[in-house]
């Protein structure tokens, strides 16, 4: 009887130590994933910017799942080259990430500036 008094009044006095340590170990690998999540932010939007202009998207990155949403703000402007033989259409995108690892999610906000190549033939020239 006195051996399982003594067991309850050590696990009496050792929960809350548990409970700390606990709390502080999740705290630490907390903190590692805000740390860690700027590299993969840029990571992630330099796979995106490198990629054809699309309207959404996910992707893996280190064990990070990032889904991506991006719309044109504004409407597209021609924009044109040196001999106005090779177009682009230019605007401006709000791409909005949406990272998660384990139980820690965050979202971010950027703006871009997108553009797509226009193929103009000669003759089309001439008729502008």
């Amino acid at each position: 009887m006195e051996a399982l008094v003594a067991v309850a009044l050590l696990a009496a006095v050792l929960w809350p130590f548990y409970a700390l340590v606990e709390n502080l170990y999740r705290s630490a690998v907390q903190l590692e994933l805000i740390a860690e999540y700027p590299r993969i932010e840029r990571s992630a939007l330099r796979i995106i910017e490198s990629r054809p202009v699309r309207d959404s998207g996910s992707l893996e990155i280190e064990g990070w799942t990032i889904d991506w949403t991006s719309e044109a703000d504004g409407e597209p402007q021609l924009a044109g080259g040196r001999y106005q033989m090779d177009m682009h259409l230019i605007w401006v995108d709000i791409v909005t990430l949406r990272a998660r690892r384990d139980e820690y999610s965050r979202q971010s906000t950027h703006r871009r500036l997108a553009f797509q190549r226009q193929y103009m033939s000669p003759e089309d020239l001439m008729d502008n």
